[in-house]
């Protein structure tokens, strides 16, 4: 079966992301685990049911509070695929993004975010929270993680602009689910 773009114009699929919220730290600076406990909203087992503190970049999902980074992307695709082998059938999960204008900021951001305290490329474990540009919230990556699958610099384009390119991969038994605010 090939991928399905959940961005296209279905009026329940993703027709465009509007913010992303990154998280690989619970609030105690630990990495998180998965999969994440979650709570399931009652008569639709496909909807996650979560809190969030926006002001305080904290979302608390079964009991755990996770401390996010909102990023507003450039040329966000989200594709789910499912694949079937000798193992199973499961969905291979790719979010790609771009992160235009390249900053001090924008580089102190992704290297807390990509790197260990020592200065080592970390390779973390993720969990996004996407909004996309109908209203519609959905969680990805929270039984099996998303993994950086490639991390781009480009100088110099889009009239002299230097952006980022990043490409995460996960592949679960689970597919991507909607999520609702307590």
């Amino acid at each position: 079966m090939g991928a399905i773009d959940l961005f296209g114009c279905n009026p329940i699929s993703m027709a465009g992301v509007k913010r992303l919220k990154l998280a690989t730290k619970d609030t105690s600076n630990n990495p998180l685990d998965f999969p994440l406990d979650i709570t399931l909203k009652v008569n639709d087992e496909s909807i996650v049911i979560l809190s969030d503190n926006e002001s305080g970049r904290t979302i608390t999902i079964g009991g755990v509070g996770i401390q996010y980074r909102i990023v507003y992307p450039l040329h966000a695709t989200f594709t789910e695929e499912e694949v079937s082998d000798r193992q199973g059938r499961f969905y291979k999960k790719v979010l790609k993004w771009e992160m235009p204008q390249v900053s001090l900021t924008t580089n102190n951001q992704l290297k807390d975010f990509l790197f260990t305290s020592s200065g080592e490329f970390a390779i973390s474990e993720m969990v996004c929270f996407v909004e996309d540009m109908n209203g519609n919230t959905w969680i990805i990556g929270w039984d099996l993680p998303l993994i950086l699958e490639s991390f781009d610099l480009q100088t110099d384009v889009d009239g002299g602009d230097n952006k980022y390119i990043l490409s995460y991969t996960s592949n679960s038994y689970q597919r991507v689910r909607q999520y609702e605010l307590l």
